[in-house]
């Protein structure tokens, strides 16, 4: 994983934004990076469909709960804070994340039930989708303190062996336990009666050690095969063998039904017990600026 040169923190003052806050911290400090704190205001549209930068809001009590030195997780020199304004807090991140050409998009999320996120839309899961840059999602349900291994699933995409390739470089930088993750998940094959279960698992495991080998990986990857939901079980495991992050490729299903049910992103992103980096390669970005 190559060392960041800007991170954007996203934050709404709440205490889900301050443990964001606290990884993106650690992360500026270890790569000494920029780091840009930015709290977007959600205007209606103007004239010409542009959107001015504002001075700090009314409802921010002072300009002191943007300071660095007011939150323990922001004693970080190189910080700077800014204010937007635009017609989502989603849209602002990603617009302002685009014009800055940023590396990394730190951002908390709440926990919000499957429907809220239907009818109403997440921050967080439409930045990690939108994004053309890695997002690292940092849950309600998030802890990282005190653990060292780093779960990274693939699914046989050469987006997944990239990613992989992202996780092996920061198990290397932190010295941490590398597990190499595959879910043989029969609810997404077309006729799983007519399948093998045991056949299937066994090639996967013989695929699985082919695909690390060929990942350049700079330490070594356990790696692992389980059958079920892939969602579910990359939780379980990351609760079982105490990730500090999942490292995961966006997930590549783009059609209605997987639109309306929900992706293996968008599950692990809500429930994980750890951090979720979801990882695009640097030379592949392309920043979607929003109008």
């Amino acid at each position: 994983m190559c060392a960041y040169r800007k991170i954007l923190l996203a934050t709404d003052f709440s205490d889900q934004a301050r443990k964001a806050a606290a990884q993106a911290v650690r992360l500026a400090r270890r790569d000494q990076a920029e780091l840009h704190v930015v709290h977007v205001e959600v205007v209606g549209s103007q004239a010409g469909g542009t959107y001015g930068d504002v001075q700090f809001p009314d409802y921010i009590r002072s300009i002191a709960q943007l300071e660095p030195g007011a939150d323990p997780a922001l004693s970080y020199a190189n910080t700077l804070l800014k204010v937007v304004r635009d017609r989502s807090e989603a849209a602002g991140i990603l617009r302002y994340a685009a014009e800055q050409d940023m590396d990394l998009i730190v951002i908390g999320t709440h926990s919000r039930n499957v429907v809220a996120e239907t009818l109403l839309g997440s921050v967080a899961q439409t930045v990690a989708r939108e994004a053309g840059i890695s997002v690292l999602v940092v849950g309600a349900r998030a802890a990282s303190d005190g653990r060292d291994a780093i779960l990274a699933p693939v699914d046989f995409s050469a987006a997944s062996l990239a990613s992989l390739g992202a996780a092996g470089r920061l198990a290397a930088r932190r010295d941490a336990r590398l597990i190499a993750l595959n879910v043989v998940d029969f609810a997404r094959v077309p006729h799983p009666e007519e399948l093998d279960i045991g056949e299937r698992e066994r090639r996967a495991r013989v695929r699985l050690q082919q695909f690390a080998a060929t990942a350049g990986l700079p330490t070594t990857a356990e790696t692992i095969v389980t059958v079920g939901p892939a969602a579910e079980e990359i939780v379980r495991l990351a609760a079982k063998f105490q990730a500090a992050e999942i490292v995961m490729a966006p997930s590549s299903h783009t059609s209605l039904q997987h639109l309306l049910l929900g992706s293996v992103c968008r599950p692990v992103i809500r429930t994980a017990p750890c951090p979720v980096l979801i990882h695009r390669q640097a030379s592949d970005s392309q920043h979607r600026v929003a109008a």
